[in-house]
């Protein structure tokens, strides 16, 4: 149904919520698909006792044998809509929860009558203001948000029966205040106010490496050395795990954590003596494709291949969805064209065509896998040192370094998986943190790595919010800045002036 679609939106953009020991009504479908790794105990309340499901029998007004503080998080999903004594059952909610717990809840403000418990057991719908005014006479307004969703045309199909998957998602992103469906309400038990600044920032590098790169993509030693000292001068550098499990409160002022994507060898010889040095913890995202035998990224291929020194043909003939098309390659300006033409292809294409298209250009050209890459992921020997070495972290970045949402599902869940275990099994350690491929994310592959990860990570560049979607964790582009550029943007990030706005997907150079 298509109020579906807005529960499941909303419990997406607070599943950093979703952790620890979780309560859920008459099933725990919510709780696996948003909690994955960070929940670590799974409890379903149902009045009915043939349940099977249902691990606490008890009714939600009154419910004794459920200790006082006993979980992190409710999830409570069109609920209370059927409950005779809506204030009693949230009471009771706040007693279970443990301080600083979280409630997320959902009212509907339009539907039918509910058909499971019939028309002398639906009691109540909502508006914004009502729901609002109910969930903070027990949690108290400092701790309560919320969020509206619905409009005249999600209301109407609604209500005719049409089934979620019938409207577009821009249909679905109106949200007009004067015709909700539905409201989503965090609140949260006690704890104090709410903390005024972000809970932190999250800072992105790919390679640390002096060289000339046309892609930006590098940092020098001695630029990120600069870096590390602004880092040590104005904020605290935490572990990402930290930063990103640990309630608001606990976490010090200007919170940053580091993160490294695609896993160069130069993460291994470069960064990480420079992290050792000045005490900062990092944590490395790498693919897994390369792992006994060293290979090369593809576009780092087209640099090589298509740089502006090259000696070859004068132009190259690529087939790709079916088409053919003459590609110019005479002049270095020509070659440039021919990279963005080929990038612009490539970060799109699935595994199979993404290789054909490479292993042409290799032909092509008379050139082969280079014997002595500078610029190259890590082996398997490198991968173990890293994660040898204090305060360095492993993380997944799909084997094959694809655009997820380009994938059929099959594929997507597989690099997710494949990876996770490899490095699993390279490193002894569990991994349970992913960050996308180019930052590119959808509906699909964002609830996969909901599901399967603690964390996803993106290139968003907006600081990281007290309640945030577990699977599209923003992050800095940090290697692209100088130190100066670095602190001016850190300090917009903390006092919210550089906020951002959140988008589904995004598609950077690499």
């Amino acid at each position: 149904p298509i109020d579906r679609r807005y529960i499941e939106t909303f419990l997406a953009d607070h599943s950093s919520d979703v952790r620890g020991s979780v309560l859920e009504i008459q099933e725990n479908d919510f709780t696996r698909a948003c909690g994955g790794p960070r929940v670590s105990a799974s409890h379903v309340l149902d009045i009915d006792a043939s349940n099977p499901r249902a691990t606490v029998i008890a009714d939600l007004r009154h419910a004794p044998t459920l200790a006082a503080d006993s979980f992190d998080c409710i999830i409570l999903t069109q609920t209370l809509h059927v409950v005779d004594d809506m204030g009693t059952a949230l009471a009771e909610c706040y007693r279970v929860l443990r301080p600083g717990g979280v409630l997320l809840a959902t009212f509907p403000a339009a539907s039918r009558v509910c058909l499971e418990y019939g028309q002398d057991g639906d009691f109540w719908r909502l508006t914004p203001a009502g729901a609002r005014h109910l969930i903070e006479t027990t949690f108290g307004r400092s701790q309560t948000t919320s969020d509206v969703f619905g409009n005249v045309l999600t209301n109407t199909a609604f209500l005719q029966g049409l089934g979620a998957g019938e409207l577009t998602d821009a249909e679905y992103a109106q949200a007009d205040p004067y015709f909700p469906a539905l409201t989503g309400i965090r609140a949260r038990k006690g704890g104090g106010p709410p903390r005024s600044t972000p809970r932190g920032v999250v800072l992105l590098y790919h390679r640390v490496d002096a060289a000339h790169d046309p892609q930006g993509l590098s940092i020098s030693p001695e630029e990120f050395t600069r870096h590390l000292e602004v880092l040590h001068r104005t904020c605290t550098v935490v572990p990402l795990d930290e930063m990103l499990g640990t309630p608001p409160a606990q976490l010090p002022e200007r919170a940053v954590a580091l993160t490294f994507d695609d896993g160069y060898v130069d993460n291994l010889t470069a960064a990480a003596p420079l992290l050792e040095r000045h005490g900062v913890p990092a944590t490395f995202f790498l693919t897994t494709r390369w792992i006994d035998t060293p290979g090369e990224y593809w576009w780092d291929m087209l640099e090589r291949i298509l740089g502006p020194d090259a000696d070859i043909p004068a132009v190259f003939g690529v087939r790709h969805g079916g088409s053919s098309r003459a590609l110019p390659t005479a002049t270095p300006a020509d070659r440039a064209s021919t990279q963005r033409t080929l990038h612009d292809v490539l970060v799109h294409a699935s595994l199979a065509e993404r290789d054909d298209v490479v292993d042409a250009l290799m032909a092509w050209s008379g050139q082969r896998q280079a014997t002595s890459l500078v610029r190259r992921p890590m082996v398997a020997d490198e991968i173990r040192e890293l994660a040898r070495r204090p305060g360095m972290t492993i993380g997944a970045h799909t084997v094959n370094h694809v655009s997820l949402p380009d994938q059929p599902a099959a594929v997507m869940l597989t690099e997710i998986e494949e990876c996770r275990l490899t490095l699993r099994a390279l490193t002894g350690h569990s991994v349970d943190a992913l960050a996308f491929p180019y930052g590119a994310l959808d509906r699909t592959s964002a609830a996969a790595v909901r599901h399967a990860c603690a964390w996803g990570l993106t290139c968003e560049s907006r600081p990281v919010a007290d309640s945030f979607d577990a699977a599209a964790t923003p992050r800095l582009e940090a290697g692209r800045l100088d130190a100066s550029a670095l602190a001016v943007a850190l300090e917009r990030l903390f006092t919210g002036e550089a906020d951002a706005p959140r988008s589904a997907s995004r598609l950077p150079a690499v």
